[in-house]
């Protein structure tokens, strides 16, 4: 009498094989998709395409999704003018301080910032001008236009020039800048050492928006072994909380691994335990 066959034992069930199929099939497709839609252009030069061929104002806008944003300026009190003169290209520039960010590619401007707010002037061409927290709508400033933003507060326009702002202008910027890149071409000019910096020369930069702050830990590290320095950096440890790793190194140790003592009484326990 032949002994009844054996049934191999089912592995995979009909509808695991219908899955992995479907996904098989899917992969191939994105495959094949792929390899005949695949462009001459990288991710990342499609991205810039992409951003050069905006209006400056929506670019502006969308400037932190960029993987190569413009290079900003960042001014964290007082003066500067901007020309970037009649021949410019139209690359771009970005000046920025903590409320209010503004981008061109062709104008002049004279760009302030105090402790309460940052004003800005346009005296010939245009700017786009942005609040550096939500809502980010950009705000078109024009040719002899004047715009200001105080923290938590939206953007204003005008077209008088207050003659508080005008009054405290440095006399210089009334005029043209001369054009003066030529005549210091080359010139290498390295600051002087004076001394080592205070809490308070390093305060505007350590509690910049947290974006910019990048690099200032590893920067500014070796003047917590200035006591004052240290104690001014913990008193306002909540405006960058980045240096409580380096103030408090104690609270980021890993936790101590159990003593071998430790085990022989846990394991000890739960015997007894069970043994009851």
């Amino acid at each position: 009498m032949t002994p009844p066959r054996k049934k191999l034992p089912v592995w995979i069930h009909p509808g695991e094989w219908i899955v992995a199929s479907l996904l098989a099939l899917g992969a191939l497709f994105l495959h094949v998709t792929f390899f005949t839609r695949v462009g001459a252009l990288w991710r990342d030069e499609v991205n810039s395409f992409d951003f050069a061929s905006m209006p400056l104002g929506q670019a502006h806008a969308l400037l932190r999704y960029d993987s190569f944003p413009l290079l900003t300026t960042v001014l964290l009190r007082g003066w500067i003018k901007i020309d970037t003169g009649p021949k410019a290209r139209g690359d771009g520039i970005q000046i920025a301080s903590r409320v209010l960010s503004v981008a061109t590619g062709r104008a002049t401007l004279v760009f302030n910032v105090t402790p309460g707010s940052t004003q800005v002037f346009v005296e010939s061409g245009s700017v786009t001008a942005v609040a550096l927290e939500p809502p980010l709508s950009p705000v078109t400033v024009s040719d002899g236009q004047f715009a200001q933003r105080a923290a938590n507060l939206p953007i204003t326009v005008a077209r008088a020039l207050p003659a508080q702002f005008l009054s405290a202008m440095p006399r210089a910027f009334r005029d043209n800048l001369p054009p003066l890149a030529t005549r210091f071409a080359g010139q290498d000019a390295p600051p002087g050492r004076l001394r080592e910096a205070s809490y308070a020369d390093a305060a505007d930069l350590l509690t910049l928006p947290r974006r910019w702050r990048a690099g200032l830990v590893r920067r500014f590290e070796g003047r917590t072994q200035d006591a004052a320095f240290r104690a001014a950096l913990d008193a306002n440890l909540l405006q960058h909380p980045e240096w409580d790793r380096v103030l408090h190194p104690e609270k980021y140790l890993p936790p101590p691994e159990p003593h071998a003592d430790d085990e022989t009484k846990k394991r000890l326990s739960a015997t007894e335990g069970n043994s009851q």
